[in-house]
């Protein structure tokens, strides 16, 4: 029998639904969860570039192989009884994924005492400044600055767990954000307001459509053993990976 299972690819708007269905979990053997904020924005921005992030490598769940390897949630979620993914490799992937486009009330990891929250700027993303575009905050002060859709509208500002709601909640969003600018537009007084807010609608919708190709047409690779094999040699096949 061959211990794969399957080759495939998950699109990013499946993988992203089956982490918040607490489908994936993390057999004890795995090290804590050690990137720094820095790495996850870089996760996110590799994402919305449509950059190659890796290949996960994945164990069927099946006859208890979840209680024989002590597996857990992804850090920040909450078991739901739907694991059908053990995480042999890439642990430290979805964690950032979970934690970027969730933003779960718990600290980034254990050496971290602060929530951290990420966020986008979209007339950034679509300019020249686009590595610039992705950041982060700790703690709840600028969280709760930037919970108000005013500000994220004056400011450009689209927070990352409202991608992790779905299709429909990203682009209501958006054509709130368009609506607001287009009320500004409608009210411009000068020529060079109406220029500054055209640009502004302009990458708006360029925005709307990198989000819509992005949370449908990402994909994230991966390998899923068969969940029969022995747990013996998927320890062999890990070591042999990593």
């Amino acid at each position: 029998m061959s211990n794969i299972k399957t080759t495939s690819t998950f699109n990013l708007n499946n993988l992203l639904s089956d982490l918040k269905l607490g489908k994936f979990v993390i057999p004890d053997f795995q090290r804590e969860f050690e990137w720094e904020a820095w790495d996850v924005r870089d996760l996110v921005k590799s994402i919305f570039q449509d950059y190659y992030i890796g290949t996960l490598l994945l164990w069927e769940v099946k006859d208890d192989n979840t209680k024989t390897l002590a597996c857990e949630p992804i850090r920040g979620n909450k078991p739901q009884g739907n694991e059908n993914h053990i995480v042999l490799d890439g642990q430290q992937r979805l964690t950032a994924m979970y934690s970027a486009f969730f933003s779960p009330d718990v600290s980034l990891s254990h050496k971290k005492a602060m929530k951290a929250t990420f966020y986008v700027n979209i007339q950034k993303l679509e300019s020249e400044f686009e590595d610039e575009a992705f950041f982060y905050h700790f703690g709840t002060k600028k969280e709760k600055y930037y919970a108000e859709e005013q500000v994220q509208f004056n400011e450009h500002i689209f927070p990352l767990k409202v991608f992790g709601k779905g299709g429909f909640e990203i682009i209501t969003w958006i054509h709130r954000y368009k609506a607001f600018w287009q009320e500004q537009l409608n009210n411009s007084e000068t020529e060079e307001q109406t220029l500054k807010i055209d640009e502004i609608l302009k990458n708006a919708a360029s925005f709307e459509h990198r989000m819509n190709e992005v949370f449908n047409r990402y994909t994230v690779a991966y390998i899923l053993l068969d969940g029969n094999i022995d747990i013996k040699k998927v320890c062999e096949i890990f070591t042999q990976i990593n």
